[in-house]
C-alpha cells in the first residue's frame, strides 16, 4: 500500500507558493515510521489506523520545528493533553522523545518553513492506496494566534 499527495493541496497561501513541498516531506517521514511491506501482511485492517497516527506524529513534529520555543513548548503541551485524554496504549514519554527528535531533524532540513499544518486527511481510494492532504496557515499567523491564547 503506497500513500500518495494529491496534487494541489497544502497551498493554504492562495496565490503565494509554500517554501517546501510539505504534503511530500511529511510523507517521507511518515514512511520512515510505518512497517515494512512484509511486516504488514495479514494486518490490512490496521494498515490506515497506522497510517494515520504516522501522520499525525510527523504533523505534529513539523509544527514543533517550525513555530518559536514559546509556542512549540504550549503546541507540545495541548498534545500531550490530548494525547493522554486519548488513552493511547503507547508511552507518552517514548512518543515525546521521538517527537524531539524528528522536529529537530525537520527544523535543521527545512530552517525556512512558513506554515503550520492545521489539518489532514487520509482517504482510502478505491485500488487500495490512500490519498493525503493537508491544510496549512502561514507561521505568523499560527504565531499569533497561539500567543493571543497563552
Amino acid at each position: 500500500m503506497t500513500i500518495e499527495n494529491l496534487g494541489g493541496n497544502g497551498d493554504g497561501f492562495g496565490e503565494s507558493p509554500l517554501k517546501y513541498d510539505i504534503p511530500n516531506i511529511l510523507l517521507e517521514y511518515v514512511q520512515s515510521l510505518l512497517p515494512d511491506e512484509e511486516e504488514l501482511e495479514g494486518v490490512e485492517d490496521d494498515i490506515e489506523e497506522l497510517m494515520l497516527e504516522a501522520v499525525v506524529i510527523c504533523a505534529t513534529a513539523w509544527n514543533i520545528a517550525m513555530f518559536p520555543q514559546d509556542c512549540a513548548d504550549e503546541f507540545l503541551k495541548h498534545f500531550e493533553q490530548v494525547y493522554k485524554k486519548n488513552d493511547t496504549h503507547d508511552s507518552w514519554d517514548e512518543l515525546y522523545e521521538d517527537l524531539l527528535v524528528m522536529a529537530e531533524d525537520m527544523k535543521e532540513s527545512y530552517p525556512d518553513g512558513d506554515c503550520i499544518i492545521t489539518g489532514h486527511e487520509l482517504e482510502a481510494l478505491p485500488d487500495g492506496d490512500m490519498s493525503f492532504n493537508i491544510d496549512v496557515i502561514p507561521l505568523d499567523e499560527a504565531v499569533a494566534r497561539m500567543r493571543n491564547k497563552m
